[in-house]
């Protein structure tokens, strides 16, 4: 089987870039190009939740009313 075969194997369980370059012997940016090249999709259940901060609500601001 080719490598970009079963690195996407390996990405849709949840491994990292880094770690698929490491067990392939590839560069991190060739299983990047490969991931949109071979359209791959991570499984919903793989990924982990989102983190980050919240975003602030757009419009006016409470001492600015001329919206």
């Amino acid at each position: 089987m080719e490598k970009h075969k079963l690195a996407e194997v390996d990405y849709n369980e949840g491994m990292k870039y880094k770690d698929i370059a490491l067990k392939y012997g590839v560069s991190m940016n060739t299983v990047k190009s490969w991931q949109r090249r071979h359209n791959w999709n991570r499984d919903k259940d793989a990924l982990k939740e989102k983190r980050g901060a919240h975003k602030r609500a757009r419009g006016c601001t409470p001492w600015k009313r001329i919206c």
